[in-house]
């Protein structure tokens, strides 16, 4: 009976050891999973953050181009204008 009692001790004795082991490695996954989750959050917030900057960029340069379109609209128009005053004068004299 003492034989089967220290054979029943020394495999509870190994299984809470495997617990123990089982547990730290849990753990460690699950450490390296919080750390992978923060790693993932700070690429999407650096993507985020990407994609809003290029956003205002385009939208700079929609709002610059068409800035450029007037201008050259009101300069077409001002050399309309000059040929148009150009043609009088030539018809003046």
């Amino acid at each position: 009976m003492t034989v089967l009692v220290q054979s029943l001790i020394a495999r509870w004795r190994n299984a809470k050891t495997e617990i123990i082991r089982r547990q730290t490695d849990v753990k460690d996954a699950f450490d390296k999973l919080g750390k992978f989750k923060q790693s993932i959050k700070k690429h999407v917030t650096f993507v985020d953050n990407k994609e809003n900057e290029l956003a205002s960029i385009l939208q700079v340069e929609t709002e610059t181009s068409e800035a450029v379109e007037r201008k050259l609209k009101k300069v077409e128009g001002l050399q309309k204008e000059i040929n148009s005053l150009q043609d009088e004068f030539v018809q003046v004299t």
